[in-house]
């Protein structure tokens, strides 16, 4: 019989937060990402005044906590700077 492993990490740090091998349960945060979430600016003659400079891709993304969370942010805007 096929045993199902789920395995849970921070996005960022990479630290298990969940594991149902070895019983690891942490509290953490779990944030749904859509086709919505992003970065925006204001723009003239937009329909709605506003409009995505970067998406962040669809998803599930688990943070240990909201340092965590917020150093992901950052990583994510200066990998579109140095692009």
């Amino acid at each position: 019989m096929k045993e199902i492993v789920t395995i849970y990490s921070c996005d960022f740090c990479s630290k298990e937060l969940s594991n149902s091998i070895t019983d690891t349960h942490i509290s953490h945060l779990s944030i749904t990402f859509s086709h919505r979430s992003g970065w925006v600016e204001l723009v003239e003659g937009d329909s709605t005044g506003w409009s995505h400079v970067k998406v962040i891709a669809s998803g599930v993304r688990q943070f240990c906590n909201a340092q965590c969370l917020s150093r992901w942010i950052e990583s994510e805007m200066e990998e579109d700077e140095g692009e």
